[in-house]
Order: C-alpha cells, then sequence, then structure tokens
C-alpha cells in the first residue's frame, strides 16, 4: 500500500513539474512594447515586440508599462488561443496571446 501511494505521489509531481518547465515559457528576455492603436477603431492595443520582431499580445498589461516604445525584459507564457486585430477578416493581423509572468523596465 505505501508502494502504490509513493507512486501516485511521484505521478501528480511529476506532473505539476511539466507545468513550471513548459516549452511555451519565455524567460527573460529583451523587448518593447508598442500602442497599435486603439481596440475600441479596430487597431491591436499593446503589442509585445521582441528583438527578432516577432510580436505578440499580453492578456494584461500594468497601466505603468503602457508607454509606446518602451524597452522591457520580460518572462512570459505563451497561450493557446490567438488575437485577431480589427474586423475579422482573411487579412487582420493575428498575434499569439502571452500572459507575462515577470517585466520590468530596461
Amino acid at each position: 500500500m505505501k508502494t502504490y501511494l509513493l507512486i501516485i505521489s511521484l505521478a501528480l509531481f511529476l506532473n505539476s513539474c511539466s507545468d513550471i518547465f513548459s516549452e511555451n515559457d519565455v524567460k527573460g528576455v529583451e523587448a518593447r512594447l508598442i500602442f497599435a492603436g486603439s481596440e475600441a477603431s479596430d487597431g491591436c492595443g499593446w503589442l509585445l515586440v521582441l528583438s527578432d520582431e516577432e510580436k505578440y499580445k499580453p492578456s494584461s498589461l500594468s497601466e505603468e508599462f503602457k508607454v509606446d516604445g518602451l524597452a522591457v525584459k520580460v518572462s512570459f507564457k505563451e497561450l493557446d488561443t490567438i488575437y485577431s486585430c480589427g474586423f475579422p477578416s482573411v487579412n487582420s493581423p493575428e498575434y499569439k496571446n502571452v500572459k507575462i509572468t515577470k517585466i520590468d523596465k530596461i
């Protein structure tokens, strides 16, 4: 019985660690924040732009970081959803949603 409990506990622990070390986590990269137009008027709102010009849509961003062109060091987790800007069409820009886990001004 003790062996069963040990095996089940170990399996649950290892399963929970997979969320901590996910391949969708990006840690401590330099980026900049840009304002790509008001979402109310078909813009994209705030975007996170990495050094390779890859753009992401943060799911939430503190007011203190809402400065166009602000350089930041950021860690984030890619979410499974896509943000489509403006009126939905085949030409609408789409960005992967991310959850910021840590962000600092540079």
